[in-house]
């Protein structure tokens, strides 16, 4: 996707977006984030990422400890250097659609439920580090903050 500067507007074909126009920035790997603009998430997914969100209007404590759980149970990656173990971030997204709580999203590929479900899992595993740009260098931490094992 072309790379845009940062404080454009974007347009996507599809919600969560999956590909396309995206700042020239991605955000750092290993990190939950409580705001994230999708205008780096999806670089972030150009580099063979996985990116957990979630919409809880009214607040959703147990999707997002099962989102990290998830995160966690992702097999380390070897092209990552310490502190990072493997590409994925989980963050909320209000411009889900209303009928989304949850979403995965990889280079060209999302999964969307209206709840979490095991699916995430397979999805993290079957997308991951399948990208035009495959390659685990760390971005700018905006925020987020390290996702523990």
């Amino acid at each position: 996707g072309p790379h845009v500067d940062v404080g454009s507007d974007i347009v996507w074909t599809n919600n969560p977006p999956t590909s396309g126009a995206h700042f020239p920035t991605w955000t750092a790997w290993d990190r939950e984030y409580t705001t994230l603009p999708r205008r780096y998430y999806v670089h972030n997914a150009q580099h063979g990422g996985i990116i957990l969100l979630y919409r809880c209007d009214a607040g959703c404590p147990d999707v997002v400890t099962s989102l990290l759980a998830a995160a966690r149970a992702m097999a380390p990656d070897s092209m990552c250097q310490s502190p990072i173990t493997k590409r994925v971030i989980v963050a909320p997204d209000p411009l889900l659609p209303d009928s989304v709580q949850v979403a995965a999203v990889a280079w060209n590929h999302a999964y969307t439920a209206s709840c979490y479900d095991a699916y995430v899992e397979t999805f993290a595993r079957d997308h991951y580090a399948h990208a035009p740009e495959d390659f685990c260098y760390d971005g700018t931490n905006l925020g987020g903050t390290p996702i523990a094992p």
